[in-house]
């Protein structure tokens, strides 16, 4: 059994096309995990093609904040982006359906652990695993050994903190428990041009042409 495992597509239309068109086709279940939604110009675009798939939706932190109605952060940047894209989304019926976490006897998917970031280099002392664990969150990919098990984090499909213009995610394939991190790049010029048409704020253009590359 093959699963592609991503989340962290904020509202990226054009990199989760891509990833559709490369991925989708060749594996037996598809997990998101999480974040679709805020930053980029197409939320909606991007809940409708989830749900038009036969796709595992899970919550992240930005769909409870879509459904809440605020961003409970203190963030000012996150904020500009959550004014800008909260007041045209209108797929709170969908996003309220996602759940919170895929188990099964192989591999736990939720978007994190402990309300935490985790990264390549974090400190997992106190992390304790029973099966594999995949999460996303803090946009960064990598897999980890602990003990038996992996600690996987698929990094984000539409909003790579290093590069914008890469897409992140991972292949796992459980017949021969192997975790394979996928990277595709797509043209983030498409992304920026569409923030600057619809007036995001300078400081939530400036974030995405920073990571340009």
């Amino acid at each position: 059994m093959k699963y592609l495992i991503f989340g962290d597509v904020h509202g990226n239309i054009v990199a989760l096309e891509k990833l559709k068109k490369h991925f989708f086709n060749i594996v037996d279940i598809i997990i998101c995990h999480g974040d679709v939604v805020n930053y980029g110009p197409w939320s909606n675009e991007c809940v409708d093609l989830l749900s038009s798939e036969d796709i595992i939706c899970l919550k992240g932190n930005h769909e409870d904040a879509y459904l809440k109605g605020f961003y409970p952060g203190k963030n000012n940047l996150v904020r500009q982006f959550f004014s800008t894209t909260f007041k045209s989304f209108d797929k709170l019926d969908i996003i309220k359906s996602y759940g919170h976490k895929y188990e099964n006897d192989l591999i736990k998917v939720m978007h994190t652990v402990n309300n935490k970031y985790y990264y390549p280099d974090s400190d997992l002392g106190n992390l304790s695993l029973n099966k594999n664990l995949i999460i996303g969150h803090s946009h960064y990919p990598f897999v980890r050994r602990i003990n038996e098990y992996n600690f996987v984090n698929t990094g984000s499909v539409g909003q790579n903190r290093k590069d914008i213009s890469l897409i992140n995610g991972i292949i796992y394939d459980s017949k021969n428990d192997n975790f394979e991190l996928i990277e595709l790049k797509y043209d983030a010029k498409i992304i920026i041009n569409e923030m600057e048409v619809r007036s995001y704020p300078i400081d939530c253009i400036n974030y995405y042409k920073e990571k340009l590359t």
